[in-house]
């Protein structure tokens, strides 16, 4: 008994009704890669399950009991349009590795920040001990 499916891939549809339920999972694969140029490692068929888990390539596609026409989304991409991704590179001697710069060595104390915090600290503290003093002098003359 032959299988019939529809493959779903970029936007278009391909029949297949030449293989039998006898034919794995990896046949399907090799018919689709007829039609869309494909490769089988880089097919993924979606709404083939076995028990809940994508269907291996040795699955027999009689073992899945697909019904005639049944319509099968599949996702990968051809070699080619893969190229420019998968190509190294280029080497660039304009990059600057930041890793090898060295850095000066700053100690916590005397970092800009940390002094700007203390003087801001020390002027605080300069203020609030001159205010407690006038108003302790200004206290003493009323009484």
């Amino acid at each position: 008994m032959s299988v019939s499916v529809i493959i779903k891939w970029g936007g278009q549809e391909y029949t297949i009704s030449t293989l039998s339920e006898e034919d794995t999972v990896l046949d399907l694969k090799q018919s689709i890669k007829s039609l869309t140029g494909v490769l089988p490692e880089r097919q993924k068929l979606l709404g083939l399950k076995v028990k809940g888990k994508p269907a291996d390539d040795d699955i027999k596609l009689g073992t899945l009991k697909l019904k005639p026409n049944t319509k099968i989304m599949m996702m990968g991409s051809r070699e080619e349009s893969l190229e420019d991704v998968l190509a190294p590179p280029p080497e660039n001697d304009d990059v600057i590795n930041d890793f090898d710069i060295e850095e000066e060595v700053i100690e916590v104390e005397n970092r800009e920040e940390n002094l700007a915090k203390i003087a801001r600290r020390f002027w605080c503290w300069m203020w609030t001990t001159h205010c407690l003093i006038t108003s302790h002098v200004q206290r003493r003359g009323r009484s």
